[in-house]
């Protein structure tokens, strides 16, 4: 058990500072496009139990397969934006960022499950009503007047 420890710490960490490092941290997404979504998948079929084994790991690549790399894409795009506009010095403070909003979600999942699945169901239905509105087509005159000019 204490060799098991270890090894997660380490890798914990290590993950956790070499997200501070732009290089690195490229890397690193480039590597998880195909890691993640796998390890997530193997995670949620190891959970799911009494189905045949077939079937586990099609649920857990359907849920935790998607998940992961849905995540994965959205940060990847707000560093390669980030990247793009200030050069990569803003990229730590991103990743700094995400690793409180990810210990706040697991502190909170953990002692108010029922509330961190509300407010987790909260920001998802706030980033999808914010992404419909932004995908919300222009009316025909404004889209003719901008083709104009």
């Amino acid at each position: 058990m204490d060799v098991q420890l270890g090894c997660f710490s380490t890798a914990v960490i290590a993950e956790t500072l070499s997200d501070k490092v732009p290089i690195v941290d490229h890397a690193l997404d480039t590597v998880g496009v195909l890691i993640k979504p796998t390890a997530a998948a193997l995670a949620t079929a190891s959970m799911v139990h009494g189905f045949e084994p077939m079937l586990a790991m099609v649920i857990g690549v359907m849920t935790g397969g998607v998940a992961a790399e849905a995540v994965h894409v959205a940060k990847a795009k707000v560093r390669l934006m980030s990247s793009a506009l200030t050069g990569t010095a803003a990229n730590p403070f991103l990743s700094a960022g995400e690793d409180v909003m990810a210990l706040l979600g697991v502190v909170l999942s953990i002692l108010a499950p029922v509330l961190g699945l509300v407010v987790m169901l909260m920001l998802t239905a706030g980033l999808l009503i914010r992404w419909q509105r932004r995908r919300t087509p222009l009316p025909v005159a404004a889209m003719a007047a901008a083709s104009v000019g």
